[in-house]
């Protein structure tokens, strides 16, 4: 669990100590994200407390630099640098006050290849680019396949030249963008709506009622979380099916 306040870590401690478990903890630090985490110089006193309370475990320091994920590639690189040299100030501060610092956490799909070369964390946040999707493509991550997909059904066919599939923003997402369709070909999502993928077509056969459209989802971070199961597939045959334990759980 990451952790950037004294006051919180003494609920954690409080609670894990109440139900008699340790809960391993990384000091969050900011690293020009400027979203959440502490700065180096404040980190050992964080190190401190949690040393000094029950039921909770220092483990490491993590800085997550999402603010450069989508910078042009020579930025990209700099900024990571910059990024990675905070978080190693801060590893360096807290092992001056005798603190082990085993994990040193950051690096998403967008970056994970500076951060590798730069060498100085030991831990990949990195998850999105596995699966792969549109956002991640003009991120420019770069030896991956697109691996998620999304099936509507066609509800409405009204016009040879437009249709209407069963999945609006509530099953895909609404972030960064419209899906792209990849089947049937000549087909596009020109819109979303709550329930309703808005179809339109190019050139190719006109679609009924019942077909189905295949489609690459534009963020697979606001895709996933929405369903309860990734159907996985080889060459398209089904070949098992795994439940989504994260999916309705953000309260």
């Amino acid at each position: 669990m990451a952790v950037d306040d004294a006051a919180n870590i003494r609920e954690i401690s409080a609670a894990a100590d109440a139900a008699d478990v340790t809960i391993d903890l990384l000091v969050d630090i900011d690293v020009n994200l400027h979203r959440c985490g502490v700065t180096p110089e404040e980190a050992p006193a964080l190190c401190t407390l949690i040393a000094d309370l029950p039921a909770v475990r220092l483990r490491g320091l993590m800085g997550y630099e999402g603010h450069v994920m989508g910078l042009p590639d020579d930025e990209k690189e700099l900024e990571t640098a910059l990024s990675a040299s905070i978080l190693a100030r801060a590893n360096d501060l807290c092992q001056a006050d005798g603190y082990e610092i085993g994990v040193l956490s950051g690096g998403g799909s967008g970056n994970y290849r500076y951060v590798l070369e730069q060498g100085i964390l030991n831990e990949l946040q990195a998850g999105g680019a596995a699966l792969m999707d549109l956002t991640y493509e003009t991120m420019g991550v770069a030896n991956h396949r697109r691996a998620l997909s999304l099936v509507c059904q066609v509800v409405s066919a009204a016009s040879p030249d437009r249709a209407a599939g069963d999945a609006g923003w509530k099953a895909t997402g609404r972030h960064t963008g419209l899906p792209s369709v990849v089947n049937p070909a000549g087909w596009r999502c020109v819109g979303l709506s709550a329930e309703h993928t808005h179809l339109s077509r190019d050139d190719g056969d006109a679609l009924r009622i019942g077909d189905r459209v295949e489609m690459i989802p534009h963020y697979s971070d606001s895709t996933v979380l929405l369903h309860r199961t990734l159907h996985a597939h080889r060459a398209g045959v089904a070949q098992e099916a795994w439940e989504i334990s994260g999916s309705g759980a953000l309260q």
